[in-house]
């Protein structure tokens, strides 16, 4: 992101000048700026920003701009207002006129949890996590064990005519992606917990939960404009994966029981208008 010197005389940035050295060396160091960045957030003491003015060397190109925001102060749309923001600025162009705010939106969820529709809904909440269970695990991972460096990664690809036929499928069923992915996510799931308690003489058949997570901007009802707010608005609600009257040998062979469990599946995604908007109103309140 490129910004003139007195943009980061404003800002009040650290400055790393990298004019003396090559290439090499230089991208080195940026490297190590942008690792370093994050641990310079200190949202506790309100330090939500951090950023590095970089001098390079103008016969190679011109300065460059590393920034670093707080999650909580930021979100994966906010990105993209800062930047439009940020290059409208940088090319001398006025911002475009400002919307409303997060508090503004803060505001309307309080008053929301009040409402006679949000109290009505937290017995649906209250549906969709009870006798619910967490998926079993050979043992208990310790803090020091959940590290991302701990972390495996398993990756499967499909083949272009299959997801050819998956997209097609959608307008087919009246269902978006959403409710493909977590119907194979949740068949997927039962057949996995069914071959570990099969493996030890048990079963168990209770309904799984799992966190989806959504812009969390859902504002047609409250004709608030968050199109150019920044902020965290990411809503996380919970998910009821409720397979236990599917077949499931048919279902994951492809059978007419796979198509029962999608429609379980959208139902339940359904049971809210609002992507778990409610879910969240009723976290922040309490």
């Amino acid at each position: 992101l490129w910004l003139d010197p007195q943009h980061a005389y404003r800002l009040n940035l650290d400055v790393l000048d990298i004019s003396h050295l090559s290439q090499e060396v230089g991208a080195i160091q940026i490297k190590a700026a942008v690792r370093d960045l994050p641990g310079q957030l200190a949202p506790v003491q309100g330090r939500m920003v951090a950023g590095v003015w970089v001098e390079r060397s103008k016969a190679d190109s011109r300065p460059l701009l590393l920034l670093a925001i707080h999650h909580l102060s930021v979100d994966g749309v906010s990105w993209r207002i800062l930047l439009e923001d940020l290059e409208h600025r940088t090319s001398g162009r006025v911002l475009p006129a400002r919307t409303h705010s997060i508090r503004d939106w803060s505001d309307y969820l309080v008053r929301e949890s009040h409402s006679q529709q949000r109290q009505a809904e937290l017995m649906i909440w209250r549906d969709v996590v009870k006798d619910s269970v967490t998926l079993p695990c050979d043992e208990q991972i310790s803090e020091e064990e959940n590290l991302i460096g701990s972390a495996r990664y398993y990756e499967s690809r499909l083949s272009s005519h299959v997801l050819e036929q998956l997209l097609s499928a959608t307008p087919v069923y009246k269902a978006g992606i959403d409710d493909f992915l977590l119907t194979a996510l949740g068949l997927a799931l039962y057949g996995w917990r069914r071959d570990y308690y099969g493996l030890r003489g048990t079963i168990s058949s209770a309904p799984l939960l799992v966190d989806l997570e959504g812009h969390g901007r859902e504002s047609d009802a409250s004709h608030l404009d968050l199109t150019r707010t920044v902020g965290w608005f990411t809503s996380i609600y919970p998910v009821r994966i409720d397979l236990d009257e599917i077949d499931l040998d048919e279902a994951l062979q492809g059978g007419a029981s796979a198509g029962l469990a999608l429609r379980a599946m959208k139902e339940e995604l359904r049971r809210t208008s609002d992507r778990g908007l409610g879910y969240g109103i009723f976290t922040l309140v309490e």
